[in-house]
């Protein structure tokens, strides 16, 4: 990803929290209902439905990396969890 698309995606972010201000940002809550999940995922899924790289996808179904909130209903719905 290049710098120009970098600083698009930290805007998009960042107009997403102000408009999302009651967002629950719980990292726990992203490891106990939806990670577990996201084993069996195939990695194009969860990159279509978290906006990111297939490698990137690759660390959030490792748990390196928790994707931003922005992403979370989405990936839970890719398994079946309620938000």
């Amino acid at each position: 990803m290049g710098g120009a698309a970098i600083a698009a995606r930290k805007r998009a972010l960042s107009e997403w929290d102000k408009a999302n201000p009651d967002a629950v940002y719980d990292p726990e809550l992203f490891r106990r209902e939806i990670l577990p999940r996201l084993r069996t995922v195939k990695l194009v899924e969860i990159s279509d439905a978290a906006g990111c790289s297939k490698a990137s996808a690759s660390d959030i179904r490792r748990g390196k990396w928790t994707p931003h909130v922005s992403a979370w209903a989405a990936l839970a719905r890719l398994v079946s969890v309620k938000t």
